[in-house]
């Protein structure tokens, strides 16, 4: 049995990553790295620029550890990143090391270095990730939701989004979120979200973990004597609602679509 609930609602989401991974190369079914090679690796959403980018391996069951010599053995000059099952670490070969001017003696990247690397792959196209857009709301309706929050925007994700929203493209409701992992960028960070506002937005800031401070950008309504904030569900200035089997829905929630 399949079980629809409106407004069903995902609270923290790593969006574009959903559907970079969902029409992406998937590496789980890998019983060894030489097995990549007999993959088809023509689609082109397996592709960030020139790099190859996979994700999904797990080396439990393998008989020889994942190295980067295997993959310069496969591909000595295209740039090679995969992530591995868990999101914490990734393998890449001598040719992206070189690139990203990162050392490591058997090619794998773990925790802080595995996401400063990811952070430095080449951006996917406007096409490209208009697909992983439409891809990541299939997954999450497929799942029975109608809403996400995002903590993972940038500027390009949000223009993307907006266009998409004024195409009635979208299928999910989503909320935007500017995070920083880093109180240097602070400052950065905070003026991105403002300036992602429409007039008559407020912004608040949401500390996570100690250092980590998240960016939300919305229309809050405050109520006095209550130390809770409120966001409106109605529709609002440049949000596109309908009605669906799903329930009313908002073609982007953000710092203006709240």
């Amino acid at each position: 049995m399949h079980l629809k609930i409106p407004r069903l609602y995902d609270s923290h989401t790593h969006f574009q990553a959903t559907g970079e991974f969902s029409t992406g190369l998937r590496l789980d079914d890998l019983h060894s790295l030489q097995q990549l090679k007999e993959k088809d690796l023509q689609n082109p959403q397996y592709y960030r620029g020139d790099w190859l980018v996979g994700f999904g391996w797990n080396e439990k069951n393998w008989h020889q550890a994942p190295h980067k010599k295997i993959l310069d053995s496969m591909f000595p000059q295209q740039p090679i990143f995969l992530a591995r099952m868990d999101g914490h670490q990734s393998l890449l070969n001598s040719a992206a090391l070189d690139v990203i001017n990162f050392k490591s003696e058997d090619g794998i990247l773990k925790e802080k270095d595995h996401l400063k690397a990811w952070e430095l792959l080449p951006s996917f196209d406007a096409e490209q990730q208009r697909q992983n857009i439409l891809a990541a709301c299939r997954v999450f309706n497929k799942a029975g939701f109608t809403h996400v929050r995002d903590l993972t925007c940038t500027d390009f994700l949000w223009d993307l989004l907006l266009e998409m929203s004024l195409k009635d493209k979208l299928t999910l409701a989503i909320e935007e979120n500017y995070t920083t992992h880093s109180l240097a960028d602070f400052s950065f960070t905070l003026q991105k979200a403002i300036l992602a506002t429409h007039e008559g937005d407020q912004a608040f800031l949401r500390w996570v973990f100690g250092l980590r401070i998240s960016f939300f950008i919305s229309t809050l309504r405050w109520k006095p004597k209550q130390r809770l904030w409120k966001t409106s569900l109605g529709p609002r200035r440049g949000c596109r609602s309908h009605d669906t089997n799903l329930g009313r829905r908002i073609g982007v929630f953000s710092a203006c679509h709240w």
